[in-house]
């Protein structure tokens, strides 16, 4: 994702940033679907998906930082300002992770 924003929105920053952090959030879901079209191991699929889902949380951050403010520069793009939502994403990807899995009251 980072490499289509970088040839088909170079003149769009903002948009750039978007599809570069949407590139960042792995689909754990196509794991299981694939999977099961493949016929392969459940367990070891839901294990993934589990050992995936934990590195979503703790690296999402860091990843977007790398890829929006430190990388862009070296291929001569400005790079976009994370400092204000740096600090927010962890909280906000955790709650998008962890809100399906909240009892109902």
């Amino acid at each position: 994702m980072f490499i289509l924003a970088i040839v088909f929105l170079p003149d769009k920053p903002e948009y750039m940033v978007g599809l570069i952090m949407i590139g960042l959030a792995r689909c754990i879901a196509m794991v299981i679907v694939w999977n099961e079209l493949a016929k392969g191991n459940t367990e070891y699929a839901a294990g993934l998906v589990a050992f995936n889902s934990i590195f979503q949380v703790l690296f999402y951050s860091a990843f977007a930082w790398f890829f929006i403010t430190v990388l862009p520069p070296y291929l001569d793009f400005p790079a976009a300002s994370l400092m204000s939502a740096l600090d927010r994403l962890p909280k906000v990807f955790s709650f998008i992770w962890a809100f399906p899995v909240l009892p109902e009251h």
